[in-house]
């Protein structure tokens, strides 16, 4: 499957997803749906890649919001503090 075909093409807003390759582009597919994705569309990243595969992405993200590294340190089982937060402005 492609992956074009296995996410709304509005999550890759800024790029052409039938360009996206699965493991070429591991590190902004896994971002990218962490941090915009819908249920379906994290189940489907947690099925392609291994967990360890996603740690990795996910310790090398440059910030995730507040409430997916919660999420992230918890199912992953990683510190909270390792991963990259982004400060929040109201």
């Amino acid at each position: 499957m492609k992956v074009s075909e296995a996410f709304d093409k509005s999550l890759f807003w800024d790029t052409d997803p039938e360009k996206l390759d699965w493991e070429r582009s591991m590190q902004y597919i896994i971002e990218r749906v962490l941090q915009r994705g819908l249920t379906k569309e994290v189940n489907t990243v947690f099925s392609r890649y291994t967990k360890d595969q996603i740690k990795s992405s996910v310790l090398k993200s440059r910030s995730f919001d507040s409430k997916t590294a919660n999420y992230l340190s918890i199912i992953l089982e990683i510190p909270y503090t390792s991963i990259n937060v982004a400060p929040e402005y109201y």
